[in-house]
């Protein structure tokens, strides 16, 4: 009984561990492509003001 409780809790924890490496590397991602959006946009506008 105590074997499988422990066993349980093992893979609990390692689920909810792989679930919030997963939400982080997405939330990464799209930062990142948000932030390359953003910087491309600054930069057309910059190169419009320059023309």
């Amino acid at each position: 009984m105590e074997k499988s409780k422990h066993f349980a809790y093992w893979i609990k924890r390692k689920t909810f561990l792989i679930l919030a490496a997963l939400m982080i590397g997405m939330s990464n991602g799209i930062y990142n492509e948000e932030k390359n959006a953003t910087n491309h946009q600054t930069q057309t506008e910059q190169q419009d003001k320059k023309d």
